[in-house]
């Protein structure tokens, strides 16, 4: 209940929730498809194969939605094949628990299909999820960027005169090279070769830019300071507390697991893994982790839960040294 109302009232998520974007519907999305995919493991009956279909099938969505939930569905299952590969089970009964690790993605990609199809027929050419990742893996990796944001006097993100400099010249560039503008994939193909050149020419900016964008998707303030002074202060330490309880249940983990029971969270973490790569990378910011904020809230909650745990612990025990 707590954790259904702090995702109720996340800052991140109420501003976004207003918006025809993606970011707050993918959130619910993720989180139905983790909570089903653990009631199929939890789950000792039949029904753990129309679990896993069904959590599948959400993953599908949600990858539909924002395309980095196909590298948090591949994790989540990739982990479940190593723990079943570490299980002592053998014969069919091994390969049955491989093979229902598997069935989430595989349930993904039957959603998938029909967009795959899709893009197959339009592109003549395999596209699982958009064409759009070569421009912004190139907003946030090139020449102008590296010049004026990481080792200039902007502020991230990026200026907005300069920004739209960098696209006019790069719009009459891939028309100099021959690029439609209404071809999608060469032009996606296009800015992906410029992005990985620029990379290679200055790999200091980019591990610069890497950092930044690390830094922008777990920061506790948006860029923008529009608003009450006192809403920004609120998100600020609204996020400082979640944040303060991810730390927390890392260190719980390590010190208090076994008193508490031994929360499982290996597959959550995985899927605010599968985010952080993605966005170290390709242009960022803290909306960006908008479909992680349930995930987040769930495992800050974790961490609170040990914290308070260790408190109750270090009373009774100074309560004992009295008497």
């Amino acid at each position: 209940m707590l954790a259904a109302l702090f995702v109720a009232i996340d800052p991140l998520l109420v501003r976004y929730s207003v918006l025809p974007m993606t970011e707050v519907p993918c959130a619910a999305v993720l989180l139905a498809a983790i909570v089903l995919l653990r009631r199929a493991v939890d789950s000792e009956t039949a029904s753990t194969i129309s679990l896993r279909v069904a959590s599948g099938m959400l993953f599908g969505i949600g990858a539909l939605m924002r395309p980095v939930v196909l590298i948090s569905c591949a994790f989540v299952c990739g982990y479940a094949v190593m723990t079943t590969l570490t299980n002592k089970a053998t014969g069919k009964s091994y390969v049955r628990l491989v093979l229902h690790a598997l069935l989430p993605a595989v349930a993904a990609g039957l959603v998938l299909m029909p967009w795959v199809i899709r893009n197959a027929v339009h592109f003549q050419a395999f596209v699982p999820a958009t064409t759009h990742g070569g421009y912004t893996l190139a907003l946030g990796n090139n020449a102008d960027f590296y010049r004026d944001v990481i080792s200039g006097q902007d502020v991230f993100p990026w200026d907005g005169s300069a920004l739209d400099v960098w696209q006019q010249r790069m719009i009459a560039q891939s028309k100099q090279d021959g690029v439609r503008q209404d071809d999608e994939r060469a032009l996606d193909a296009w800015y992906y070769e410029k992005a990985t050149a620029a990379i290679k020419a200055d790999p200091l900016s980019f591990l610069k830019a890497t950092c930044l964008r690390l830094r922008r998707f777990w920061a506790i303030t948006t860029a923008e300071s529009t608003g009450p002074r006192w809403v920004s202060s609120g998100t600020s330490v609204w996020y400082a507390l979640l944040w303060l309880g991810l730390l927390m249940e890392r260190f719980g983990a390590w010190r208090l697991r076994k008193t508490v029971g031994g929360i499982r969270v290996v597959d959550l973490w995985l899927v605010v893994l599968s985010f952080m790569l993605m966005h170290s990378v390709y242009w960022t910011d803290a909306r960006m982790r908008a479909p992680l904020m349930p995930v987040l809230v769930v495992l800050s909650l974790c961490g609170w839960q040990y914290a308070v745990v260790a408190v109750l612990r270090f009373g009774r025990k100074h309560e004992r040294s009295l008497t």
